[in-house]
């Protein structure tokens, strides 16, 4: 069988394990990502790694985990349900423009990036890694055989 592209348009959903109404249809709050495409993937792994010069000269390796948190869950969300603010209103997905290798994305607005908090980013974030890596079976098929 052969390797598949991403399926760009295929949407994961997502609600949070802390969520209050977690399995309570219409209350819970639901997450809708889609996948990332090659040019995004690119740009969120190069910017996981950088490195800086201290003043002393030394080379120093930082892994910037909770920047490709941030930003994988800023272009990979779509849609929330049932996503309220500290009144109980509804909060609005916004999305603006943003540049990656010469191509125009929509990237959800840094005033809902605020609403999710640390926590709930990086559990977003791991739950769409999880879920956007390829299948078990298509890994083992692409081990060269002895």
């Amino acid at each position: 069988m052969a390797l598949h592209g991403v399926n760009l348009s295929k949407i994961l959903r997502f609600v949070s394990e802390t969520d209050p109404e977690k399995g309570v249809e219409g209350r819970e709050t639901v997450f809708l990502f889609k996948l990332l495409d090659g040019f995004q993937a690119s740009y969120l792994s190069d910017n996981m790694v950088g490195f800086e010069q201290t003043k002393n000269g030394e080379q120093v390796t930082k892994v910037h985990m909770g920047r490709v948190s941030f930003e994988t869950v800023q272009f990979a969300l779509y849609e929330a349900q049932n996503f309220l603010d500290e009144e109980g209103l509804p909060i609005e997905i916004k999305r603006v423009p943003r540049q990656i290798m010469g191509k125009t994305y929509l990237a959800i607005h840094e005033d809902v990036m605020r609403q999710l908090g640390g926590p709930l980013l990086q559990e977003m974030y791991t739950c769409y890694t999880a879920a956007a890596a390829m299948p078990e079976t298509e890994a083992k098929k692409s081990v060269p055989q002895s």
